[in-house]
């Protein structure tokens, strides 16, 4: 998946959801846990789109 793609996704669960910390970003915190704990190469790329959003 390139970036542009990345980037879409990141901006659509970012912020989704009810409550303080909303689910679309508890989903993007797991999924990204997730892929760290396997060392799974879309990590860096996943981690890299959440900064740029910041």
């Amino acid at each position: 998946m390139d970036d542009e793609k990345w980037l879409a996704l990141v901006e659509y669960f970012v912020g989704r959801g009810k409550g303080l910390t909303p689910s679309g970003d508890d989903l993007l915190m797991g999924y990204l846990f997730i892929l760290k704990l396997y060392q799974h190469k879309f990590y860096q790329v996943l981690e890299l789109q959440l900064h740029k959003m910041c």
